[in-house]
């Protein structure tokens, strides 16, 4: 009931939070207001091809007009070398020798060459911005383009499995752009294939906590049920140390669930800041729920059906530890999980 309750209250956060967020957009106009971003495009996609793709829904009434059309670059490796020119330039400024200085701008001269002929040679990537001449016609074929759930994924397995594709736009998403600055624009130097295998990595990484922490969990819950066990009557001391040990357990695991999903989101190379935050904080509250209230409640579930198996002639090891509202029950560790 108190997991409801949290899960109904922050519901109802977040939509106070949108309707605030919407009044903010009302009332600013950004670059993103005329911006839509057509994803998933092949690189040799030309800007005619992607002007065709977006003024297929003009109609005489409502006529699309495009302002201009953006192509983004895989300018990451362009950057590195870039740094190394202003590494360089700062080492021609300390050099006082002559001969050493007129190496080095030899050296510069080569370098800005390479520099130029790298920058002319940029690969395209799959993502274009094109920009409309207002916000209102942006909104509306961002919303012409909108997929369901079952067309996302038909067109996602399309894309994945077979690779088929009649024009180089067909499988292209187009929604509003996010705002210049919250584009991370180096990661859209990377592939969605490399971001999708990170993404599953990091996935399974935070799988593998909760899993090894949920065996621990079962372990001192099984030892908790045998402390009470030989009790007789009453709570042992040592019952009531370990359901404090399981609270500090589960409050441990889910500070190293923030910190190293906090770590590889940096690996995943979202593509803007928001989606960045937005995988971390997802990611948190669901690893979080299971650790917290999940994996306890399947800890106790699974003694009782082990229990259960049991033949009648065997001896009962755990039966009188599995009153779950009793001594070393469920009710006991969960209170001091969330008083803790």
């Amino acid at each position: 009931l108190t997991v409801v309750g949290l899960i109904t209250f922050y519901q109802w956060v977040r939509y106070e939070n949108r309707l605030v967020e919407k009044d903010c957009i009302s009332s600013t106009v950004t670059p993103a207001d005329y911006t839509l971003s057509v994803e998933n495009l092949r690189p040799e996609t030309t800007n005619e091809e992607i002007r065709e793709l977006i003024e297929k829904h003009s109609t005489a009434d409502n006529p699309i007009k495009i302002e201009k059309i953006t192509r983004s670059y895989k300018i990451l490796e362009y950057l590195k070398q870039f740094k190394k020119k202003g590494k360089l330039q700062n080492k021609i400024k300390k050099t006082k020798n002559k001969k050493k200085k007129v190496k080095l701008l030899k050296e510069m001269k080569e370098f800005k060459k390479e520099l130029k002929e790298m920058k002319d040679g940029l690969l395209k990537t799959d993502t274009a911005y094109v920009a409309l001449v207002n916000p209102l016609m942006a909104h509306q074929i961002a919303a012409k383009f909108r997929l369901t759930p079952f067309q996302r994924l038909y067109r996602s397995i399309k894309r994945k499995l077979c690779g088929c594709f009649s024009k180089n736009t067909e499988l292209a998403k187009v929604d509003r752009a996010p705002e210049p600055t919250d584009i991370i624009w180096t990661n859209l130097s990377y592939e969605r294939k490399m971001k999708s295998s990170i993404q599953r990595k990091t996935a399974y990484y935070t799988f593998f906590l909760i899993i090894l922490g949920f065996a621990i969990l079962l372990g001192l819950n099984y030892w908790q049920i045998i402390e009470q066990r030989e009790a007789e009557q009453g709570t042992s001391n040592t019952v009531v140390i370990l359901s404090v040990v399981i609270a500090i357990l589960i409050a441990a695991i889910n500070a190293i669930l923030i910190i190293i999903i906090k770590l590889l989101a940096a690996y995943e190379k979202q593509d803007t800041y928001t989606n960045f935050f937005e995988a971390i904080a997802k990611k948190v509250a669901i690893a979080q729920f299971i650790n917290t209230a999940f994996a306890n409640i399947l800890a106790k579930f699974i003694l009782l059906e082990l229990d259960s198996e049991k033949s009648s002639d065997e001896p009962n090891f755990v039966a009188k530890g599995l009153n779950l509202y009793g001594p070393s029950g469920l009710l006991q560790n969960m209170l001091v999980v969330f008083i803790t």
